[in-house]
């Protein structure tokens, strides 16, 4: 029985220079883009998964943790080995630490333009070290179209810390309504020194250090989608109570407005 190849990259065989490239570019661009990161066929997968979901909360627009997802396969590559040895071998680079008995974090999402301003523009820092979105739908452009929820970020802003105080005290400063009014306006996103990553194509892996880095996407213009995995891993706090509490109150939150407002139940 064959086993079925997820990545273009035999599982991920990288060579260590490629490592360490990888590596040295997240730091000084503070991103890196591998397109053709996964196969067609994990793709297409992935696409149906998101259509089922779609259709069975009769939704646009939602999110959902890999911890409340049915099999499919995205809670695969959450489970890949070669994917977890990828993201340690770049944690490695970086001279980051990381336990054996760590799991990957996932979260997909699809905006549309309908309900997308309500996620969109809440530029944050990421509660892990290092993070890959996966491209699984683009927006695809049109002549009536000037914004394609693309996705921006100021790279490395801040240092890798374990300090609970000193994270509570960075996010208070930059995830508020304040800053986030602030960095709506592209004009200031630029002034800031942010990033702008142009729309990729389906099948890409854009990975950073979303610890490190404030980022978010911006809105969609009317009647465009797109569709993305996240795929996070090594949480500096991870055996901290008090955080725990804090992403299960979130979850909730997230759970309540997407489902329990428009009265849909999970299948």
């Amino acid at each position: 029985m064959n086993k079925e190849r997820y990545f273009t990259r035999k599982k991920l065989d990288y060579s260590d220079s490629e490592i360490e490239e990888f590596s040295k570019s997240i730091f000084d661009q503070g991103y890196i883009i591998i397109e053709n990161f996964f196969t067609t066929q994990t793709i297409n997968k992935a696409k149906k998964y998101v259509e089922k979901t779609s259709n069975n909360f009769d939704l646009k627009s939602f999110s959902i943790r890999g911890d409340d997802m049915t099999d499919n396969i995205l809670l695969d590559l959450k489970n890949s080995k070669d994917l977890k040895s990828f993201f340690i071998r770049i944690l490695e680079s970086s001279n980051l630490k990381n336990e054996e008995d760590e799991n990957i974090h996932l979260v997909l999402r699809k905006c549309h333009s309908e309900t997308n301003n309500r996620d969109s523009n809440k530029y944050h820092f990421d509660a892990y070290n290092l993070t890959l979105s996966m491209v699984i739908e683009p927006a695809i452009p049109n002549k009536r179209t000037n914004k394609l929820g693309n996705f921006y970020l100021h790279p490395n802003i801040r240092k890798f810390s374990s300090s609970l105080p000193l994270n509570i005290f960075i996010k208070l400063i930059f995830q508020n309504r304040l800053t986030r009014a602030i960095f709506k306006s592209k004009r200031m996103r630029d002034l800031f020194g942010f990033k702008e990553v142009v729309n990729t194509s389906s099948g890409s892996a854009i990975i950073f250090f979303g610890f490190r880095s404030i980022h978010g996407n911006d809105e969609l213009s009317d009647n465009l989608s797109r569709e993305v995995a996240l795929f996070h891993y090594n949480d500096p706090f991870r055996n901290n109570w008090f955080i725990k509490k804090i992403e299960e109150n979130r979850d909730k939150r997230n759970k309540d407005y997407y489902f329990e407002k428009n009265k849909l139940k999970h299948e």
